[in-house]
């Protein structure tokens, strides 16, 4: 038996149908993802940002090695507030502490440091193609090589090739969201939206086109090194996602923070035996006491002696700021979870809003609460747009007048009139309840 509460003599099955089928529309609406990741490739698309720290080499070492993993976009130089490269000319820019500088902290020389490791990458890419077909080619994986804005720390002011091709990624017509990974400063990507809103801010399509940026999108940095992010993305390109991970220890105390099991993983056997003996990348990878440093003359970077305490270190002009290691054993990859949770291990950690979770540790509260805040703002105008639906509904069925909705301007009713009511039929303020039904309706 149908059994339906009423709150009008007119208000029929067929009426209460009707309402149904508006609040399932809506409901399609809310509950349909809206962001890019609705559209997301099979892998995640992924452009990976490094300055010339050393653990920067270790990461896009092992980045390279992941690449059958995502769709690898880019391999982008950049800088930070302890590297930067100047341009050449002289000009010199402010550093705390250390006074006006033409350069900091960057190799000397050939300074192609990820070049080298693409190079490294072709002499093994046979073999690894033996484990995995789906490696890139050497010469896709040196096409993707680009530099960013390296010249200053924080500086945007001017294209790049690393920059324009972020800006290219962003606005091709490819689904789902671009990481772009940040183990440096943000800069170039920064330049790169910079450039977008110089192109498009005073055209007709500049609201779409903003949507879709913001949309795609997704930084994950280890920390705002330049100030970019703070001064000029999240001021000006707030919906453009940034996940700021609770990254797991691989930094340069992941010795002293993982348990003793554990520690054997870092020490100069296993290393040795696993790494830093195995071809031309393992050679590459830098380890305690292997002879080698970024810079010439950066006084920071001491983690190519061995055998030396602390004091010597120091009696010696450099600035010691973590223990010295076992020679051969595990220094850092400080910036590996930056990409960690773009790997396919079944966790789907880049899906979401970054806070599921994966290999690279999941999003921080602060990122959980800016992607919850967008959702309520949806979620509050989708409701002010059901309720105009309903009342508009409301009014054809039982033909009273519309009035301005008190969560949405009287333009929100979309040119709607005032109903007029039947003659002989006086108007009337009806309360819409909507229908209950213990059985769906049967016949009409």
């Amino acid at each position: 038996m149908q059994r339906v509460r009423r709150v009008h003599d007119d208000f029929t099955m067929t009426q209460a149908h009707s309402i149904r089928l508006v609040v399932a529309a809506f409901a399609v609406a809310v509950l349909s993802p809206v962001s890019a990741f609705a559209q997301a490739p099979a892998k995640p698309r992924v452009v990976i940002t490094q300055d010339p720290e050393l653990d920067d080499v270790n990461t896009v070492i092992r980045a390279v090695l992941y690449n059958n993993d995502f769709k690898l976009e880019g391999l982008v130089y950049a800088s930070a507030t302890i590297h930067w490269k100047g341009d050449g000319k002289g000009t010199t820019q402010y550093n705390a502490g250390r006074g006006q500088q033409t350069s900091h902290r960057w190799p000397t020389g050939d300074d192609r440091w990820i070049d080298a490791i693409v190079d490294g990458y072709a002499k093994v890419y046979a073999n690894l193609r033996v484990h995995n077909p789906g490696y890139m080619t050497p010469a896709e994986l040196k096409s993707k090589v680009k530099w960013g804005n390296v010249e200053f720390a924080g500086d945007y002011s001017k294209d790049t090739d690393g920059s324009n091709l972020i800006k290219s990624l962003l606005l091709d017509s490819v689904p789902g969201p671009l990481f772009v990974t940040a183990g440096g400063g943000q800069s170039t990507i920064a330049r790169a939206v910079k450039s977008i809103y110089d192109q498009y801010a005073k055209t007709p399509q500049w609201a779409s086109i903003k949507e879709k940026v913001s949309k795609k999108l997704v930084i994950i940095p280890w920390g705002d090194q330049d100030g970019v992010n703070g001064r000029y993305i999240r001021p000006n390109w707030p919906d453009v996602q940034t996940w700021t991970l609770a990254m797991i220890s691989f930094g340069y105390g992941a010795a002293r923070s993982h348990t003793p099991e554990n520690q054997v993983l870092l020490g100069s056997a296993w290393t040795h035996e696993n790494i830093s003996s195995r071809g031309v990348l393992g050679t590459m990878y830098r380890v305690w006491g292997d002879g080698k440093n970024m810079a010439q003359g950066d006084v920071e970077d001491y983690f190519g002696f061995s055998g030396l305490t602390a004091e010597q270190l120091t009696a010696m002009g450099y600035r010691v700021w973590t223990p010295p290691g076992e020679k051969g054993s595990f220094i850092s990859e400080g910036d590996t979870p930056t990409f960690m949770n773009l790997l396919d291990n079944g966790l789907r950690a880049h899906q979401g809003d970054g806070s599921w979770g994966g290999w690279g540790a999941g999003a921080t509260w602060r990122v959980v609460v800016v992607e919850v805040a967008r959702r309520l703002r949806r979620l509050r105008m989708i409701q002010a747009l059901l309720l105009v639906s309903l009342r508009r509904e409301a009014s054809r069925i039982f033909h009273f007048p519309l009035r301005p909705s008190p969560l949405l301007p009287p333009r929100a009713l979309l040119g709607a009139g005032r109903a007029a009511a039947p003659a002989g039929r006086p108007q009337q303020k009806v309360r819409v309840a909507l229908a209950v039904a213990v059985a769906p309706p049967t016949g009409r």
